[in-house]
């Protein structure tokens, strides 16, 4: 499936649907704000603002919904080059370029991650090869990988095999049980 996703022009993604069978679309009341930009001059003569993207404590849509607890579809969120995400509040792009949502159809602030570049980093790195590029590009897919939940243990190293198995080819790289052979310090 990792190879599905990563080769994939566009996934959808039921972001907020309690189990495969919810679907994509929910009622919802009329339109609320949900964050706003705000703008700081990093001194009162600066002609030069950074914009930052608040959200009221719970709704950051990517980081805040159903979908992003579940082991098994971590792949479908990092390996696809774009997401459009239906959430019960709002409907979510994302995409190696920007985010954007209904409430902020312009994106958010420049600080803002986008969707990890997990492969463009891959075909990026794979003529590269060092080491230290691969071990920081690992350790971002199992920190977004660790927080999500498993219903069985024995799992663990099978939902992350697709990712794990793009790693390979594009590194030339031997994993075993989670780690990479030419990477056991670090790891």
């Amino acid at each position: 499936m990792g190879t599905i996703y990563a080769n994939s022009h566009l996934n959808l993604a039921a972001v907020d649907s309690s189990d495969g069978d919810g679907g994509l679309f929910f009622s919802r009341k009329s339109r609320q704000v949900l964050c706003w930009k705000l703008g700081l001059f990093e001194n009162q003569n600066s002609p030069e603002s950074e914009i930052w993207t608040c959200f009221p404590g719970d709704c950051d849509a990517r980081r805040y919904n159903i979908l992003s607890t579940r082991a098994w579809v971590c792949q479908e969120t990092l390996l696809p080059p774009r997401i459009l995400s239906f959430g019960q509040k709002e409907l979510r792009w994302e995409c190696r370029e920007t985010n954007a949502s209904e409430t902020l159809p312009d994106g958010f602030h420049r600080g803002f991650m986008p969707k990890p570049k997990i492969l463009a980093g891959l075909r990026l790195l794979s003529n590269d090869g060092t080491v230290g590029k691969f071990s920081s590009t690992w350790a971002l897919v199992v920190e977004e990988y660790s927080h999500r939940k498993l219903t069985f243990a024995s799992d663990k190293l099978v939902a992350i095999a697709g990712v794990a198995r793009l790693f390979e080819q594009y590194f030339q790289s031997h994993y075993l049980a989670g780690m990479w052979e030419e990477d056991w310090v670090t790891q």
